[in-house]
């Protein structure tokens, strides 16, 4: 039995080299018909030549400058899927294979949190619910296409022969293709419940708005395609592909690149072709400004699909969120396949009859044809029959994975899609063979050390170090090539999880943010930190927030940032442990004795931090001001956190644009984020961190009232400071009021904000007095500065400023010298006098102005509020005096 065994393993083995051997083979074969062409060419680049692929898998040869029509190609449609409609239905995006779920009983639309080639990655895999099994395999195959004629060659190496050879010549271009089939069966009556095939061609490089010259507009329903150029005054062209477009490439050097294009509704595309003559009409007039993102449902012969668009609501229908009943089963067998909504009055009661939706009827389920308010993301849970390092089955969420991680998890089961030129591909060939057939000798020969080796180690770890945890990942394996022995002699304590060098408790919940974001107590490297856990689809905003961090957390009042680590659902990003936010100190969960000015000082000391880094923090608000634990003084800091909005400004620029959309927190967004400007600047954070101000300062409130009517009072410029209008508040108003002016432009600079008297300690302040009052000292009545100062002092000196002192200090004044009551010039004249020679004066006069310098200046900034703002605002004029440049800006 050994024997036969030890021979079976002989066969399968010799079986494995003889297939390797053929193929190699057959590569050989096919260079040797390559290069019995008579030339090989370079790639010839063709200017101005667009590719366009449409929903019914034509590609399209056309010029980019005229919209002339060079060739055309037929091929598979894009997406093949049922068209039916039933209780449950999937809609696919045909431009990047993203899936949603229409449901009768489920309130309609849900966007799936995987895409189609996201679920053939991650099959065979099963549903927790219903039942469900998911199975799917993708199909990868090479083509050559003349650009110049747009004839099309197959070329399938892995086929059983070469059915044609493609001739390389100097317009033959290599594009890999890859088809993605995945299905759905029920495992209880073993049926198919659902199934699609999904197909995208190869890029190199996808190009963003401000990397390209044309801007491109095509319709979500039909195959118009509308084309302007940045630059121009005029339409270029417009073509009507009798098919909607789901993607645009150029031909560069490197291969194709893909292109940005808007999709719109028919009527906003018309609106577009008839009303506006340029590009710059079209940014000018607020027209993107104002569109709504939404969902187009629609049908092809091939399937049912879904595009998401943008839509003028003005223009364009958008379908109710629930439909009304129509009609009972017995009435819905005798409807036909398809009815416009603007015929039957029951179906849609709108007063605008939109004209391009309609229904599709089954005898139980409906499907409303149309533009669809963006759906709401939803999570199907997976269980993934993946085996990778161990038997053991992993959980897994395909909401919690996009498209990098999962070609990090099946790096081995995901080959590379390039797009090369035909010599090119033949290098790639060769070389993946010799990697393939080098791989397998080396996994022969080395398996069984290997294993010894490993076994070896574990007997030692576990013989050395007893129950002690060593490399569990999440799915309770070894996981061995992730970290370093020393590493993973960690104790994990029970009830936590580790990743990498984190270690923390699901069941410590600090808090949690948008977008599925929990952060839970945790340590890092012996060190008690805040762990924060982050969805797939957030994973480039937490590569952006990591960026950030690194680069401005050297700053004492910016979190800390310590690691990032990730693991097969999530990312993990360490970070300085807090005792919590503004939010909890200003409702007394969180007990700190630092006052209040102070932390707003910090905090406002970080934001300048970052806008010196050219950095936007863009979601300014109470809960991303953390307090730090104490320091070894007992001292708390405030700490400027959550970077995941926040933006780079490129290099020499102080604005950026809006085309990522709005981002902050509704009730913090400064108006020129909502409004028609183009572009904003760091300014948007003051204009929040002003709200911040006042709500720390005046116990919780918002200056722009309630939140059902907070946004719309920012764009209205309502607001109101009643909670702060005592006499002390005097420079917070007016530092208030500068940061929440309407007009992005009269805004101070977070400089500036530091500057601002009201941050002042009593000791500036007092010098900032003696300083004013020695500069005016020796000028003349009529002088500017002094007829600033002393023009409108009379608020700021009540009339008679003697007649608001103590009798010790009237009666001190007048043995010395006299002092006009309305001259406030004399009002700082006496401040100076007295603060040098405080250790000559009485002993009650001292007692009664208090101790220097804090007393002392409260005593008169408490009987003049405004003498410390009106003097500053005054000597504004004097700013760029070496004495007085350092209280400005």
């Amino acid at each position: 039995m050994t024997l036969y065994r030890a021979m079976l393993a002989h066969q399968r083995k010799a079986s494995f080299v003889m297939k390797f051997t053929s193929l190699f083979l057959l590569l050989m074969n096919i260079k040797q018909a390559l290069l019995a062409q008579e030339k090989t060419y370079p790639l010839a680049i063709q200017e101005h030549l667009l590719f366009v692929s449409t929903l019914d898998g034509s590609l399209y040869g056309v010029n980019s400058v005229n919209g002339e029509q060079r060739w055309s190609i037929k091929g598979n449609p894009v997406l093949n899927n049922p068209t039916d409609v039933r209780s449950r239905t999937f809609l696919p995006d045909p431009t990047d294979g993203s899936l949603y779920m229409y449901s009768t009983t489920h309130n309609g639309l849900k966007k799936m949190p995987f895409t189609i080639p996201q679920l053939v990655s991650l099959s065979p895999c099963r549903g927790n619910e219903e039942g469900i099994l998911y199975t799917g395999y993708k199909k990868d195959s090479w083509f050559t296409l003349d650009t110049e004629h747009g004839i099309k060659h197959d070329f399938d190496v892995f086929g059983d022969k070469v059915d044609v050879c493609p001739q390389s010549t100097q317009h033959s271009l290599f594009i890999g293709k890859t088809e993605y089939t995945i299905a759905m069966h029920s495992s209880l009556d073993k049926s198919t419940r659902w199934n699609a095939t999904f197909t995208e061609y190869s890029s190199t490089h996808t190009k963003t708005i401000d990397e390209y010259d044309f801007r491109h507009f095509s319709s979500s329903s039909t195959g118009s395609l509308l084309t302007y150029a940045a630059d121009a005054r005029t339409l270029r062209w417009q073509i009507d592909f009798k098919s909607p477009v789901v993607a645009l490439y150029s031909l560069e050097v490197d291969g194709l690149h893909k292109l940005p294009f808007l999709i719109l509704s028919n009527e906003s595309l018309d609106y577009v072709r008839r009303g506006l003559t340029s590009i710059s009409d079209l940014e000018s007039s607020g027209f993107v400004e104002h569109l709504s993102p939404t969902l187009y449902v629609g049908e092809s012969k091939h399937g049912l699909y879904a595009l998401p668009s943008m839509v003028d609501a003005n223009r364009t229908a958008i379908a109710p969120r629930h439909l009304p009943e129509i009609a009972g089963p017995a009435v819905q067998d005798e409807l036909p396949n398809v009815i416009q909504v603007n015929q039957k009055e029951n179906v849609l009661p709108d007063s605008r009859k939109p004209r391009d939706v309609s229904l599709k009827i089954n005898p139980k389920d409906i499907l409303l044809f149309g533009n669809h308010h963006r759906p709401e993301n939803t999570q199907v849970p997976l269980i993934s029959d993946y085996k990778k390092d161990s038997d053991t089955k992993v959980a897994v969420e395909p909401g919690d994975l996009n498209e990098t991680d999962i070609s990090d998890v099946l790096e081995s089961h995901t080959p590379s899609r390039l797009l090369l030129s035909a010599e090119g591909a033949l290098i790639l060939s060769f070389t993946l063979v010799a990697v393939t057939v080098g791989c397998v000798v080396v996994y022969i020969v080395t398996k069984r050390s290997s294993e010894h080796s490993v076994k070896v180690l574990i007997e030692k770890e576990l013989s050395d170090k007893g129950k002690k945890s060593f490399g569990t990942s999440i799915t309770g394996s070894p996981n061995f090539s992730d970290h370093s022995w020393h590493e993973l002699d960690m104790e994990v304590p029970e009830g936590h999880s580790r990743v990498g060098k984190i270690i923390f408790n699901t069941k410590d919940v600090l808090g949690h943010g948008c977008e599925g974001t929990f952060v839970y107590r945790g340590k890092y490297d012996g060190r008690d930190v805040a762990v924060k856990r982050i969805l797939p689809e957030c994973f480039s905003l937490a590569e952006r927030e990591v960026q950030l961090l690194r680069e401005s957390d050297q700053h004492p009042n910016v979190i800390r940032y310590f690691c990032t680590e990730t693991d097969r659902q999530f990312r993990y990003i360490a970070l300085e442990l807090c005792l919590g936010s503004l939010t909890d100190f200003i409702e007394k969960r969180v007990v700190c004795q630092t006052p209040a000015l102070q932390l707003l000082e910090q905090a406002m000391s970080g934001l300048a931090h970052l806008h010196s880094l050219g950095i936007v923090h863009r979601d300014v608000k109470p809960h991303n001001v953390l307090l730090s634990l104490p320091d070894n003084s007992g001292q708390i800091k405030a700490l400027i956190s959550d970077f995941g909005l926040c933006k780079k400004l490129a290099a020499g620029k102080h604005s950026f644009s809006k085309a990522s959309g709005v981002t902050g927190t509704e009730g913090w967004i400064a108006p020129e984020m909502l409004n028609s400007e183009l572009r904003t600047t760091t300014s948007v954070d003051v204009f929040s961190a002003g709200c911040l101000i006042y709500y720390v300062v005046s116990g919780g409130k918002h200056a722009f009232g309630d939140k059902l009517r907070r946004q719309a009072n920012i764009l209205n410029a309502e607001y109101k400071l009643e909670s702060i209008s005592s006499p002390e508040h005097i420079c917070c108003l007016h530092l208030i009021s500068w940061m929440l002016a309407h007009d992005s432009h009269e805004r101070p600079s977070m400089a500036e904000v530091l500057a601002h008297p009201y941050f002042w300690s009593e000791e500036k302040q007092l010098r900032f007095f003696s300083d004013v009052s020695d500069r005016i000292e020796k000028e003349p009545e009529g002088s500017y500065v002094v007829r600033g100062l002393e023009d409108r002092s009379d608020s700021v000196l009540k009339g008679d400023w003697k007649d608001h002192i103590s009798i010790e200090l009237y009666n001190d004044l007048k043995r010395f010298r006299s002092y006009r009551g309305s001259s406030l010039r004399d009002l700082l004249r006496a401040m100076r006098n007295k603060k040098h020679h405080y250790r000559e004066l009485p002993e009650e006069v001292t007692k009664s102005l208090g101790q220097i310098p804090d007393e002392f200046v409260r005593y008169f900034t408490s009987r003049f509020p405004k003498l410390l703002l009106h003097s500053y605002l005054t000597m504004a004029c004097v700013r760029k005096e070496p004495l007085f440049s350092k209280y400005y800006s």
